[in-house]
């Protein structure tokens, strides 16, 4: 049986690098739209392409030192268009392009709930779900990001309210 890396209440949270000991800015991104083109509910790793400026803008945080977080609601498997299993494929995908020209992610961490597809969806849903600080907060947590000094980009106004 394949395990994810599920936590309670049912966000993935793989977090890839170390925290370092003095709180560094760090870089937030949202996935589709903002690392790669969304194609809407994007759940096959052919799909993947990454937007120009991308991966140059995530190396660039990693000769910086700043660790990158991708922040990222997955309402395709609250809708059941796609799983766990093809979210990961397409996160590998998306790191295979990324590692070409040498950039990489520290931690991925994505909300499955929608209001309108999460049965019983409620507060502790909300919490995690953008605008919901509960992706930035744990991935700074996990991370040990000076969230004061970090930036967040993003192509919705949901990813603009978590920031704030």
């Amino acid at each position: 049986m394949k395990t994810w890396p599920i936590e309670p209440p049912g966000i993935w949270i793989d977090v890839r690098s170390s925290p370092v000991c003095s709180p560094p800015p760090g870089l937030f991104l949202d996935r589709d739209g903002v690392i790669v083109y969304d194609k809407g509910y994007l759940a096959s790793p052919d799909h993947v392409e990454l937007l120009p400026g991308a991966a140059e803008m995530i190396a660039e945080a990693n000769r910086c030192a700043a660790p990158v977080a991708v922040v990222t609601n997955q309402s395709g498997i609250a809708r059941r268009l796609f799983g766990w299993s093809e979210f990961t494929d397409v996160q590998r995908e998306i790191a295979r392009s990324l590692d070409l020209v040498g950039a990489r992610i520290d931690a991925v961490l994505a909300c499955p709930f929608h209001p309108e597809c999460t049965e019983n969806y409620g507060e502790r849903q909300a919490h995690w779900r953008k605008p919901g600080p509960g992706l930035v907060l744990e991935a700074a947590r996990a991370l040990n990001i000076d969230i004061g000094t970090s930036w967040l980009v993003g192509d919705q106004t949901s990813d603009i309210e978590a920031a704030r």
